[in-house]
Order: C-alpha cells, then sequence, then structure tokens
C-alpha cells in the first residue's frame, strides 16, 4: 500500500509525504512484498536499500538519492536481503560529504543524495532522462497496510480505503503517470509527476512511503524515473464542517469533504492524486554530483601505492 505520508500541504488541498503501497484491489499484507517476476523481473526492486524507516534507491557505486523532507533518517543505509536476494549489507552514511553537510540537496526540490563508506554497492539503478509524464511505472515503499473500506449509502458504495498498521513493510504497485506538475502550485518542491488512485490494479502511496521510488520500462531497462514525495490523502470529513476526520487513500471522492491549508472544509469528487520528483527534470544535476564522486578503481590504487613506494626507495638511495 503505497500512499505518501509526511504531511505536506496542496494549496487548496492537502497532500502528506509518503507511506507503504496501498492498492485499488483488496489484498493481503503480504501482498507484492517479493521481487517481481516475469515481464517485471529486475523493475527495480534490486535498487531499494532501506534508510531508518524509509528507502533509498542507489544510483552510483557510493551514492543513494531519496527523499529530503525525510531528513537524515538513519547513521546507516542497509541493501537489505529482501532486496538483494542474498546477505545484507549495511554501510556508513559519509558525514564528510558535501564539504561536511553530509548530503547533497538538488537545489529546488526534494531530492538528496548521501554518500556510504565501509564498501561500494553491487548494483545500482540507471537514471531515466526522456519524458515520463505518461508512462506506466512501478513503485516501491513502505508504510501502513490497507485499513478498513470508506463506505456511504449504508455500506453500498465503496469509495476506498483508511491508512491500516503502519508496519515498515516494502511493497511495490504499478499505476500510470497522468501528467507533470509545477510543484510551486502545489506548495511543493521542484518538477512533479503525478498518479491518480483510480483504476482497478492501480497503487497509491501512504504514510512511510516516502524516498520509495518509481522506475519505467525503457526499451527492456528498467530505470529510475521518480521519488515518491506527497499524497492526496485528507483529512478527509463526510460533513462540510469537518466532523469526524480520516485520512484515507479515495479513488472515489464524490461526497467528501477535504480540509484546505486555511482550514476551510472544501468539497471533492474524482480519485485522489500522489506524486513523484520527477527525476529527468533533474537528471543533469543528479548526474553532475555522480561524477563529482567517483570510486577509485582498486588498480589505480595499487599504481598509486607503487609509485609512492618507489619514490620513498629512490629517496632512501640518495641520502
Amino acid at each position: 500500500m503505497l500512499r505518501l505520508r509526511h504531511l505536506l500541504f496542496l494549496c487548496l488541498l492537502m497532500a502528506s509525504p509518503a507511506g507503504a503501497v496501498i492498492y485499488y484491489d483488496q489484498e493481503t499484507p503480504s501482498y507484492n512484498t517479493t521481487a517481481p517476476t516475469g515481464a517485471l523481473a529486475n523493475s527495480g526492486w534490486q535498487y531499494e536499500g532501506y534508510f531508518g524507516n524509509y528507502l533509498g534507491t542507489m544510483i552510483s557505486p557510493n551514492l543513494f538519492i531519496t527523499a529530503a523532507h525525510i531528513g537524515v533518517a538513519s547513521s546507516t543505509f542497509t541493501y537489505d536481503t529482501t532486496f538483494s536476494g542474498t546477505t545484507s549489507s549495511s554501510y556508513n552514511i559519509d558525514t564528510s560529504f558535501n564539504s561536511g553537510v553530509g548530503y547533497y540537496n538538488i537545489p529546488g526540490t526534494d531530492l538528496d543524495i548521501f554518500k556510504v563508506t565501509g564498501g561500494t554497492f553491487s548494483t545500482y539503478a540507471p537514471l531515466y532522462t526522456g519524458a515520463s509524464s505518461t508512462l506506466a511505472f512501478e513503485d516501491i515503499g513502505r508504510g501502513t497496510q490497507q485499513g478498513a473500506a470508506v463506505t456511504s449509502s449504508g455500506g453500498l458504495i465503496t469509495h476506498g480505503w483508511l491508512w491500516g498498521t503502519q508496519d515498515g513493510v516494502a511493497r511495490w504497485g504499478q499505476n500510470t503517470f497522468t501528467g507533470s506538475v509545477n510543484g510551486s502550485t502545489l506548495g511543493l518542491s521542484g518538477t512533479l509527476l503525478s498518479a491518480s488512485f483510480s483504476s482497478s490494479n492501480d497503487m497509491t502511496l501512504s504514510l512511510g512511503d516516502s524516498g520509495g521510488a518509481a522506475f519505467v520500462d525503457n526499451g527492456g531497462v528498467w530505470q529510475l524515473a521518480g521519488i515518491n514525495y506527497a499524497v492526496q490523502s485528507g483529512p478527509f470529513s463526510a460533513s462540510p464542517t469537518g466532523s469526524n476526520p480520516f485520512t484515507a487513500a479515495l479513488y472515489n471522492m464524490t461526497g467528501y469533504y477535504q480540509q484546505a491549508s486555511n482550514g476551510t472544509w472544501v468539497p471533492v469528487t474524482g480519485a485522489s492524486s500522489f506524486y513523484l520528483s520527477d527525476i529527468s527534470a533533474d537528471a543533469s544535476s543528479i548526474q553532475s554530483v555522480i561524477a563529482a564522486n567517483p570510486v577509485p578503481e582498486p588498480g589505480g590504487a595499487l599504481l598509486v601505492s607503487i609509485a609512492a613506494l618507489a619514490a620513498a626507495l629512490r629517496r632512501r638511495r640518495s641520502l
């Protein structure tokens, strides 16, 4: 159950930074908690790792990217067996990175890049640099389970589901981008990709999904297209006065009201939306950080050591 939740506000409607993937169709808590197979094999799951209670995506042998609004979620990054299929590997966050800042924020976005020490990643995601706004994608997050159904007309009409227990379990789901959005129009940052929780088999975001990632299939190669940022999750109410508010993933908001940033309650219709930071829009900035932080080749390091030893021996002979 991918539903974003960190509580960020859209100009009229409230969006929350993300949690775990939630699905349009009913599912058990164990649904989509292991690596995808078949046509979705190697579709991005293998590039994820745990960063505290959130996720990060490996983008070079020593860098990973995640949502800036989660902050410095941990002092370590773990490439868990859940994603690697082998033993887990933990890495320390390099607090000296970016002149002691400890991370690099892509200016004007909700994207932070962290550097690790204590080893290098065995795999990492290629960046998608094309137009993403109408592509199908796979999204990965961790957060809440799907809660109880939200219904009206005495239980005859189902509108979606409450956010359930936040169990921190990584899950994946699928959806299709519906467009590109200037984040400033929503009170958010950067160029964003939007998606709607509107059709059978769709997923959306919830509390805990922030920092997770979306991947698109580019000619048979799955590439990183977005980082989970925010979701339209309420609070909702069946009353224009806002009584009995609740947070939910709704594919049919008609008949409900949502609290605006000024505290008033406004009627909403249609399906709720969620938003991701668009990797393609800032790919050049991300690639410049990658280029500036190469991992020395073992052979190169050995040559440096041999050269240093030879120089030392020459100095000793000249004494």
